[in-house]
């Protein structure tokens, strides 16, 4: 997959000399499409499918994709190496709105389910990890049998890694990576639930939260955000200044619950673009991590 300048261009100029109808993106390819005018520069007109792949994208972008490329379907997939397709929706008028947004329908002969960590199936609405099992799961990972045993159960389910959560009507939505929730005293904490909220304030372009280690709650919350290129261009006190402002309004979101704590991030840090990984496009989020424990010094 793409993703330095010199490889996306060649994925541009490849969709346009061999007239592609379907595409693939990633998280990089999708970012150059809605800020380098690729459509300007390349003949793109006879594409009609892009498929969304590598992470959870906001509404917010989908949204600006579909403004650029109006008559392409975009078609949000969820699927893994080892299970390869599992579940997809086509974002249209109708279901790019919030309430349906994201929800995934599982593919014809695949089946899914959603367990705890003792591998316990949760009900309907509550998130827990994603299993799947249809006739294109892995055999085994070649030499390491340990790591098939961890994946793969001898019933041939394949425990995928992801948190998700399955609705009333059986579709799914993906949260995130279970390696990815924040533990802050007893509670579990999405980061993409946090994520989602933050992304609707005008000064956001992006965010990644992560857990930065804490001595009396284990884990509080860091927010790291890519603020708009037009707030980009002020200067540091400016840049202060406007996540303060973000900060005021995330308390504005999130009063303090039950436990008497907030999902206010403890911690915000500006940041001019995230780490990727390099064959994938996905947000490296170790990356993004080890940069605010650094920043921090913890």
């Amino acid at each position: 997959m793409a993703v330095s300048e010199a490889l996306c261009e060649g994925v541009f100029k490849i969709w346009e000399k061999e007239k592609c109808t379907v595409c693939l993106l990633n998280p990089v390819l999708v970012q150059k499409l809605l800020t380098g005018s690729m459509h300007l520069k390349y003949d793109l007109s006879h594409i009609g499918v892009f498929s969304m792949i590598g992470q959870r994208y906001s509404l917010d972008t989908v949204a600006a994709l579909t403004k650029i490329f109006p008559k392409v379907a975009i078609v949000l997939s969820y699927s893994s190496s080892e299970s390869w397709l599992l579940a997809k929706m086509i974002v249209n008028k109708e279901t790019a709105v919030e309430e349906k947004y994201a929800k995934l329908t599982i593919e014809e002969g695949v089946e899914v389910k959603i367990v705890d960590e003792e591998s316990n199936l949760v009900s309907r609405g509550t998130p827990g990890e994603i299993c799947a099992r249809n006739a294109s799961v892995f055999l085994e990972y070649l030499g390491s049998p340990e790591a098939t045993k961890r994946t793969k159960s001898s019933t041939g389910w394949v425990h995928m890694g992801d948190t998700g959560i399955m609705y009333d009507d059986g579709k799914i939505e993906v949260i995130g990576r279970k390696t990815e929730i924040i533990k802050r005293a007893s509670v579990k904490i999405f980061p993409a639930h946090i994520e989602k909220v933050l992304l609707q304030h005008p000064q956001v372009s992006d965010v990644a939260v992560v857990g930065i280690p804490d001595q009396q709650l284990h884990e509080e919350v860091c927010a790291c955000v890519i603020l708009r290129e037009d707030t980009r261009e002020c200067d540091g006190s400016d840049e202060e200044a406007k996540i303060l402002e973000i900060r005021e309004w995330c308390k504005k979101q999130w009063p303090p619950g039950p436990d008497g704590l907030s999902l206010t991030p403890k911690y915000f840090l500006a940041m001019k673009k995230f780490p990727v990984l390099e064959r994938t496009g996905k947000t490296f989020v170790r990356g993004v991590k080890d940069y605010a424990l650094k920043k921090l010094n913890v």
